[in-house]
């Protein structure tokens, strides 16, 4: 038996594997390479030749809150373990968004427009590295490092920096200052940037929109602040016992042992110097591993409320909320926020959070990273559970499947504006949380701006384009991805997917061919027009048929973005009749279905579509008997 079940394993990969190599899945000319040199899988794993390098960061810094200054000294170790020598490095300094004369998407205000990232020393496996060409060159928000020496396959390279910044006062982009004392600060130190086995060296400038690409390592920071800060940050504490008061160790070891939200340090205690033992500064000490970004939040005035998430593994992990006494709403944050790790954990995605604690931090819009998400208050109940749902979930996508967010924004932001949804649901079951997004596309769909996903997202410069790229074209695609596979295998794309590329560097046609592979068939008929065609969604009401006879009505499919079909069949009594079809109805490419209707006699009218059907063109979307015209 055991036998029979590996052959008929063997034969489903074989067979999947021949029909995958005749996919029409679109393929640009780097990934067919990867897909040659067995670094990538045409069935959507990682081939036996697959590797990415890796970047640990040992950093000691502090911050100013009075002259907003940020200075720091970092050691990073490389580890190359690709096939090449590397010649140069690439240094992201995304601070440098702010310098002035850089190319930026959104606005910096002229107050935070400054010299960028002041290097004042660089040494290379401890030599001295001169600021200047041909071994130095800066170029917007990247720096070009020539070695004197190629660094070898499974070479190791020590970087020593040292720097310093101005932080942001009024520019609130991602990062940025609140009510004078309170900062969030993210984008803020030199990096390398990620070469990969598809594309190489990174060169992507950051301008803003997209958000980040990196790889993943070990992080060892110690940030020295005011002695009267809290610090909430990406990784765990190393040093609690040596900053927090008695009183302020004890509520977190009891908030472990209860399920409910508790205050670990209240507006009073922090008006009474009840949260933190004496002392002019503190030295925070943090620890973050296999981690893609490390950002923090300080602040002497934000409450902090913790509540421990129980997860399907077995693990509890404490999330924690920081704000102002202004953020009503954060009052309910860290109970969303446990919510949202056991939801996402457990039956969206069945693969657990993979860290040990999570933060939400009041600040400005809604921003993800590791650890930790930058969230802005909100007067609306749904807009809180809806921003604290969405940036959590990001830890999924992409900081365990570590998607590329500059080059594919729409892979992750679609299925985190989608996935979360039934989080949302669970709070506001008689609100559809989908409409928004799916109004928001059908609006857009077929214009001029509304671009595929076979441009990269960083080529996008219509910041409009680009919002709807990532987020509603993307989510109301992997919204009906369900159903033209099926959801359970829907369900298994996605947990195998995590499972598979778990701190790695997936792509999208490896997302594809999981699907593929998972559904056992050949899926670009639906990725190719949702993701690499231009076309839109558009379903009308053709020819209708009402005799005393048969009586029928024809829906045709007018556009080139297949949906499902969904006909509402009303009549003079009140009642209601529904007829439903999957998007697989239009798998073999016709453009019309005959729909047969019933109790004919009585019917005043026929209605295609609902809600969460996207249609470009929805008003030949609805029908009236002649005696009702």
């Amino acid at each position: 038996m055991k036998n029979l079940l590996l052959l008929s394993v063997i034969l489903f990969v074989s067979g999947y594997t021949s029909c995958a190599q005749k996919s029409g899945i679109y393929l640009p000319r780097e990934y067919q390479k990867a897909l040659k040199n067995n670094t990538r899988n045409i069935t959507g794993a990682p081939g036996e030749k697959y590797f990415q390098n890796r970047a640990d960061y040992q950093i000691d810094a502090a911050f100013d809150p009075q002259t907003r200054i940020l200075s720091g000294s970092e050691t990073i170790t490389y580890l190359n373990n690709s096939p090449d020598s590397l010649k140069i490095i690439i240094l992201n300094i995304d601070h440098d968004i702010f310098r002035a004369g850089t190319n930026r998407v959104y606005e910096v205000e002229a107050v935070d427009l400054t010299d960028g990232v002041e290097f004042t020393g660089v040494k290379i496996n401890g030599e001295t590295v001169a600021q200047a060409p041909p071994l130095w060159q800066r170029d917007g928000t990247e720096v070009y490092v020539r070695l004197q020496k190629p660094l070898a396959p499974k070479g190791t390279l020590r970087l020593e920096l040292s720097w310093n910044l101005i932080h942001p006062l009024k520019t609130q982009m991602r990062t940025g200052t609140y009510d004078s004392l309170s900062f969030f600060i993210a984008f803020w130190f030199p990096r390398i940037a990620v070469y990969d086995d598809v594309f190489g060296w990174d060169y992507t400038q950051h301008l803003g929109s997209g958000e980040f690409y990196n790889d993943f390592g070990n992080f060892d920071v110690s940030m020295t602040i005011p002695g009267d800060y809290l610090m909430w940050s990406t990784g765990e504490l190393q040093n609690g016992s040596e900053l927090l008061t008695p009183q302020t160790i004890a509520r977190l070891e009891k908030a472990r042992e209860t399920g409910e939200t508790l205050t670990i340090a209240s507006f009073d205690d922090l008006k009474k110097d009840r949260v933190l033992k004496p002392g002019n500064t503190k030295k925070w000490h943090y620890k973050a591993g296999n981690v893609t970004d490390f950002a923090f939040g300080i602040s002497p005035v934000y409450q902090w409320d913790q509540q421990y998430a129980s997860l399907p593994d077995g693990r509890r992990v404490p999330v924690n909320a920081a704000y102002p006494e202004k953020a009503e709403d954060f009052k309910e944050v860290a109970a969303i926020g446990a919510k949202t790790l056991e939801m996402m954990s457990g039956e969206i995605t069945g693969v657990s959070y993979p860290f040990p604690a999570m933060t939400v931090f009041c600040g400005h819009g809604g921003m993800e990273f590791p650890m930790i998400v930058n969230d802005g208050p909100g007067d609306e109940r749904t807009f809180t559970v809806f921003v604290t749902a969405h940036e959590i979930s990001h830890t999924w996508f992409p900081f365990l499947a570590g998607l590329n967010e500059t080059r594919y924004g729409w892979m992750d932001e679609g299925l985190i504006t989608f996935l979360p949804k039934k989080i949302e649901e669970t709070y506001f079951p008689e609100v559809n949380p989908h409409r928004s997004y799916m109004r928001s596309y059908a609006n857009w769909a077929g214009r001029e701006d509304d671009i595929n996903m076979s441009v990269p997202s960083n080529s996008i410069a219509n910041t409009s384009a680009y919002r709807m790229n990532v987020y509603g074209r993307a989510a109301a695609a992997f919204y009906h991805l369900g159903d033209a596979m099926g959801e359970a295998n829907f369900r298994m794309a996605i947990k195998t997917f995590l499972n598979e590329w778990a701190f790695k560097h997936p792509s999208p046609y490896d997302f594809m061919n999981t699907c593929s592979r998972i559904s056992g068939e050949d899926l670009s008929w639906y990725f190719s027009p949702w993701f690499y065609s231009n076309g839109y969604p558009d379903l009308a009401i053709g020819k209708v048929e009402t005799g005393k006879g048969n009586a029928s009505v024809t829906i045709n499919r007018k556009g080139d973005i297949p949906v499902p079909l969904l006909v509402r069949f009303k009549y003079n009594d009140g009642t209601v009749n529904t007829y439903k079809a999957s998007v697989r109805s239009w798998k073999d490419g016709t453009d019309h279905i005959s729909v047969e209707i019933p109790g004919v006699e009585k019917l005043t009218e026929i209605e295609l579509g609902d809600a969460n059907i996207p249609d470009a063109f929805p008003k030949d979307n609805s029908w009236l008997t002649p005696v009702n015209n």
